[in-house]
């Protein structure tokens, strides 16, 4: 579709096609670009978290804790809590927080923590307020 039909405020747009229309053309005649777009979407994100985790992390991509070191269950700990309320506040968690720590310069504040660690910290500092103390016999 050209872009004086679809979106007439529009002039000069490169092929004559907005980014939307230049994108479901593309989709329909290449599928094959759409498939390695999405690959590098993916190899992106990985080196975006692995770089995040890595410097969170004293330098490796590792749980400063109990040395855990298998990406998929790493995560960023606020150090001090309240991770959740700065997640509601920006709307990001994973590749848009990721995104925000790297272009803020990487601030003070956040460590590499693999999901135990992260959860018994919670526990420990009452971080949660849907865990409860429960005494085990």
């Amino acid at each position: 579709m050209n872009v004086a039909t679809c979106h007439p405020d529009r002039k000069g747009v490169a092929l004559g096609l907005c980014s939307s229309c230049w994108q479901k053309q593309n989709l329909i005649r290449k599928p094959e670009l759409h498939e390695r777009r999405r690959l590098q979407i993916i190899k992106w994100r990985r080196a975006l978290k692995f770089e995040v985790l890595t410097h969170y992390g004293n330098g490796k991509a590792a749980c400063i804790r109990c040395g855990f070191d298998d990406a998929r269950a790493l995560q960023i700990d606020h150090v001090f809590g309240g991770g959740a309320k700065e997640i509601r506040a920006h709307g990001q968690g994973g590749t848009g927080q990721y995104l925000r720590l790297k272009k803020a310069g990487f601030p003070p504040g956040y460590q590499t923590l693999c999901a135990n660690c992260n959860w018994i910290k919670a526990d420990e500092n009452q971080e949660r307020a849907n865990l409860k103390k429960k005494e085990i016999n």
